[in-house]
């Protein structure tokens, strides 16, 4: 028997989303599928249920019974622009945040035939991103089922499709670093502050409502967001042990771009910093600097669409 095996650089398109604007978990029909950025991995996994059943007089299980399944779905990607960020990191608030799903598909040659796979009900669980060079985000997310490969027909009836579903190709360049258009791009209560290193991560509180007989989940949401990170920079003055010591709540805003026309600012309110350290090393190369972990209570992004 002859075939074609398949490797990365056969997806054939870019993966597309769109929101599930009214029912968690279906697809709209028609919907406007955009780019999720310039995607540079990504994995999914399915983990089935199982329980062995086993009787006294036998030394192997009498039965194995499969439940019910849960998937992860992690995608990496530079940024182009905020939706996918702004709905693994803003608060619910309805279109355009992590209280409406999204559906995500991918378009690969298997057997060197092009088919398709439809992730439906992703909400976020996850987001890490480090601010250097281009800005890179890891974002894991859960989906409520995942298809297996499909031909075009049963996706468009999947999607309720009836016409051509690709966004125009994609062309914006990836936020980085050196276009971030200041020089200057984090302030801490209003007082600039060089960075050698930023991270950001946003976690949630992930719910998944399984009732009995149900193979799949039927309903995922988030239900509590933490907003924690580190940051690197000089040592030149007591400004972050100070902060350290106080605890005070304060604000802070990171600055990135595409050009220098579009910035887009993170913006944290009630800024907490936890911990710092630092060390002197007899043959070192580099300047002194302070590694500081943070957290805070508010974050919001611009939407960039």
């Amino acid at each position: 028997m002859s075939y074609v095996p398949t490797k990365s650089s056969d997806n054939t398109r870019p993966i597309v989303q769109a929101e599930e604007a009214t029912t968690y978990g279906v697809p709209e029909n028609n919907a406007v599928y955009t780019h999720v950025g310039v995607a540079t991995e990504f994995n999914w996994s399915r983990n089935r249920d199982i329980e062995d059943l086993f009787m006294v007089s036998l030394e192997y299980p009498y039965t194995r019974i499969a439940f019910g399944s849960e998937y992860e779905f992690v995608l990496n990607y530079a940024m182009v622009d905020t939706k996918l960020f702004r709905r693994g990191t803003v608060l619910p608030a309805g279109t355009g945040t992590i209280a409406k799903g999204v559906t995500f598909v991918q378009s690969k040659l298997i057997n060197n035939v092009e088919k398709f796979r439809v992730f439906q009900g992703n909400i976020t669980e996850s987001v890490s991103v480090g601010y250097e060079r281009i800005l890179r985000v890891e974002q894991t997310l859960r989906p409520k089922t995942i298809s297996h490969w499909l031909t075009e027909a049963e996706k468009d009836t999947l999607l309720g499709a009836t016409a051509d579903l690709d966004p125009a190709a994609l062309t914006e360049q990836p936020y980085t670093v050196k276009s971030s258009g200041t020089l200057d791009p984090l302030t801490i209560d209003g007082a600039v502050i060089d960075i050698g290193e930023f991270n950001l991560d946003v976690s949630w509180g992930i719910l998944i409502w399984q009732p009995q007989n149900h193979i799949e989940p039927k309903f995922i949401s988030a239900q509590r967001r933490e907003v924690t990170g580190s940051l690197r920079t000089t040592v030149k003055d007591n400004v972050i042990e100070d902060l350290v010591d106080t605890q005070a709540g304060v604000p802070m805003v990171l600055q990135i771009g595409n050009a220098p026309a579009d910035n887009v600012d993170w913006t944290y309110g009630d800024a907490r910093f936890n911990n710092y350290s630092t060390e002197d090393v007899g043959d070192s190369d580099e300047f002194d600097t302070y590694t500081v972990d943070y957290g805070a209570t508010t974050f919001t992004v611009q939407d960039v669409s």
